[in-house]
């Protein structure tokens, strides 16, 4: 990798991370990152890659929602609808027994057109989508990963209301969430 940076907006919340990644073929993508924890939705997050091949071909992105740090969890249940770019992971806390789910949601900008194909589907606590595309050099490709986070002691269903919250960041697009985020975090910096 060259090039690599990343920032922290200290008034937004927004983690940036860009670089220029170059492959053992020769291949090189420039990239960027921007994530946040939602400041006006406390249940959601977003991820958002943009990549600019340096070459024509095919490229592949995975959505993971890796669950191998869970540790203090057992699974319950997870699952994935390729067709809404959605899957989710369900465990419950040993000890305490709260009940609690992660679910995202994939975005895409026009030029992908990729149905996703799951993936990690027999590791534990984990789950993933990939997107494999037809890619042409210096276009820029986008793929937001909208995220919602719900447990037990918010919600009866966490799986729907997390899955609820994806889509609904996801309905509404990156724009919207990040005007929401910013305004939470200017009120903040009032006090």
């Amino acid at each position: 990798m060259t090039g690599w940076r990343q920032a922290i907006d200290l008034r937004t919340g927004v983690v940036s991370t860009s670089a220029t990644w170059k492959a053992t073929d020769g291949h090189t993508a420039a990239f960027s990152y921007q994530v946040f924890t939602d400041r006006a939705d406390e249940h959601g997050g977003v991820v958002q890659l943009q990549l600019v091949p340096g070459w024509s071909g095919t490229a592949t992105v995975t959505d993971e929602i890796d669950g191998s740090p869970a540790t203090l969890t057992d699974p319950v249940a997870k699952g994935s609808n390729p067709a809404a770019r959605q899957d989710y992971v369900e465990v419950v806390t040993q000890r305490t027994g709260i009940d609690a789910a992660i679910a995202s949601e994939l975005a895409t900008s026009p030029n992908i057109t990729a149905i996703p194909t799951g993936v990690d589907a027999t590791a534990g606590q984990s789950i993933g989508q990939q997107l494999t595309f037809p890619v042409v050099a210096g276009q820029t490709y986008t793929v937001t990963k909208f995220v919602g986070v719900d447990d037990s002691q918010d919600t009866a269903d966490p799986v729907g209301a997390a899955q609820a919250e994806a889509a609904g960041a996801a309905a509404a697009g990156l724009p919207a969430a990040l005007s929401a985020n910013d305004a939470a975090w200017a009120a903040l910096w009032k006090g």
